[in-house]
């Protein structure tokens, strides 16, 4: 019984200084058409709202049901409970990134391979609170050809 408590207590320790205290597993759908459907030219968008090191984000997550590779070009935008679409505050809102056929590629707290999939939320609005959704107003698909 004493052993199991430790490796229990040690489990839990170890794997703790490893989380990024996200917040939420639920994945919402992203519009990208005008009829707000979430899927464009074989891409699907989605967004997760968490926290990474203490400050709200936004993941994004793509999925390529294409066989080719994509070139997908967005601007990243946050719906606020007034009823506002809120742009980039910094202006660097076009974002581009080349995803592989049939890939699913995540934004995560480390940054390190899709910096782009990681949208922090105070370079939009400065209260979490007035947070309602998350999208993009501009959305493009380019199939990389073979």
């Amino acid at each position: 019984m004493h052993l199991k408590f430790k490796i229990l207590s040690f489990i839990i320790l170890f794997s703790g200084s490893f989380t990024f205290a996200q917040t939420s597993s639920d994945w919402n759908p992203i519009g990208l058409t005008v009829d707000g459907k979430n899927m464009q030219n074989g891409i699907k968008a989605f967004y997760q709202l968490n926290k990474c090191n203490n400050e709200d984000v936004v993941f994004i997550k793509f999925i390529n049901d294409n066989t080719n590779a994509v070139v997908a070009e967005w601007n990243d935008a946050v719906f606020t409970k007034e009823h506002k679409w809120v742009g980039n505050e910094k202006g660097d809102s076009k974002k581009s990134l080349t995803i592989g056929g049939n890939v699913i590629i995540i934004g995560d707290c480390s940054g390190i391979s899709h910096p782009e999939l990681v949208v922090k939320i105070h370079d939009f609005i400065k209260n979490i609170n007035d947070f309602k959704s998350f999208k993009t107003t501009f959305f493009q698909v380019t199939v990389i050809k073979k």
